[in-house]
């Protein structure tokens, strides 16, 4: 590693602006905004109380590292000392705070405390960028306000570019949302992105809001392990979710998942498929051979009918929620 690069960059570094917006955005909570206020005017008493020079260290709680970070860079109410500022980077950087990551990326784009290294840059700004994806459809205005004055590198706008032409119609995102887990993306410089499971995860998240058909499908990839073992045990839900939208696939599949656990004994199985078939026989679904199967493997009582509780499950099921 170079010795900390101080011209231009870190010499000129831009004291904080004076608009709330952003030091609420880069302080986290409201009354670290109002200690930054104070601090502009000469008052470094309350912000050094929340951020003590002697508790600086890379397990700072994150808003307060962020804020840290910005003071360490600035020479405001604590002393100019990027080498701890990169410290605190690299720290946010490993706990996955796409910000720390953000100006990693931006630290090695313009060399600044480390060798100059692009494509490690154009690694941790992919990375970065998209963190911020799927809650907005443009995301250089996350970097130009986090990064707070410092330049902005080209290849963020050339990103930002081509993420606004990747998903300019609802079809695209959904497709974007594919490529993310496949792997399939290329990137405007032309390298191959690679699975980014976590991400794709939000992605679909995002566009299964009131929108069956690709909860439905987000159900089934999550079943499927699509991304990972910790949301693998959400299939279920996410799949019940649609199915109480009487999304006809989703129905099914939620009958044929029940219709397992029957087999396997998992009690309540067998009377959960069998309710779930009657859902998709009244949407019109030819189900009889499911319905049989299922319903021969009901109690005695279950079987002829007079079962309140499995007719109650019916009626219930057919109500469709709210955010459908």
């Amino acid at each position: 590693m170079s010795t900390i690069a101080t011209p231009i960059l870190a010499d000129e570094m831009p004291r904080f602006p004076e608009e709330s917006e952003y030091t609420k955005f880069i302080a986290g909570t409201t009354e670290d905004a109002i200690a930054l206020q104070k601090a502009y005017w000469g008052d470094c008493g309350p912000l050094l109380e929340a951020i003590p020079e002697d508790s600086l260290s890379a397990t700072m709680e994150p808003n307060k590292r962020r804020l840290a970070i910005e003071l360490l860079e600035r020479g405001l109410c604590l002393p100019f000392n990027p080498e701890l500022s990169l410290r605190l980077i690299e720290a946010g950087h490993d706990q996955k705070d796409p910000r720390a990551t953000l100006l990693l990326g931006w630290r090695y784009w313009f060399g600044y405390g480390v060798e100059t290294d692009i494509e490690r840059a154009k690694d941790l700004i992919d990375e970065a960028m998209l963190a911020f994806t799927s809650y907005q459809t443009r995301v250089t205005k996350a970097w130009t306000v986090f990064l707070n004055g410092r330049q902005v590198p080209n290849y963020v706008h050339e990103w930002d570019g081509w993420f606004v032409r990747q998903v300019d119609t609802e079809e695209k995102k959904v497709l974007f949302a594919y490529h993310l887990l496949d792997g399939a993306l290329i990137l405007p410089d032309g390298r191959l992105l690679g699975s980014r499971p976590e991400i794709a995860s939000k992605w679909f998240s995002v566009l299964a809001v009131k929108n069956p058909e690709i909860q439905y499908r987000y159900g089934l990839l999550q079943y499927a392990g699509r991304f990972g073992e910790k949301e693998q045990g959400k299939g279920d839900a996410t799949i019940l979710m649609a199915a109480y939208c009487h999304h006809p696939q989703a129905v099914m599949a939620l009958a044929e998942i029940n219709l397992k656990k029957g087999r396997d004994g998992v009690a309540g199985g067998w009377e959960s498929a069998y309710t779930w078939y009657r859902v998709a026989e009244a949407l019109g679904i030819d189900v009889k051979s499911q319905l049989r199967t299922a319903k021969m493997n009901l109690s005695p009582l279950d079987l002829y009918g007079n079962d309140p509780y499995l007719k109650n499950m019916f009626d219930h099921r057919m109500e469709k929620l709210s955010s459908c």
